[in-house]
């Protein structure tokens, strides 16, 4: 799950949050990037649009990528919380 950047008037206003499953397994959890993901660099943020290409990367070597499933999800927001009693609360 990617939560990206968010820019304002041509500056930074909100990092990238990463939240990576391998085969199932929770290996990155709600991690902030900077940026790119040069190799031997610290990355940079450039200013984009909200949705682009994704890369991939194959190093010049015969790579093959199976089963790559790539969806849009939607963040819960607050119109989503409900109106019931919040945790721990008995309803009235």
């Amino acid at each position: 799950m990617v939560e990206g950047p968010h820019f304002k008037d041509g500056k930074l206003e909100k990092p990238l949050y990463v939240t990576v499953l391998h085969n199932g397994v929770l290996t990155q959890n709600h991690i902030a990037l900077i940026g790119e993901t040069p190799h031997k660099q610290v990355g940079r943020y450039h200013v984009h649009p909200e949705k682009a290409p994704i890369k991939l990367q194959d190093h010049h070597n015969p790579d093959r990528y199976r089963f790559i499933w790539i969806r849009e999800l939607h963040l819960p927001g607050p119109e989503d919380l409900g109106t019931g009693p919040a945790i721990g609360e008995e309803a009235k």
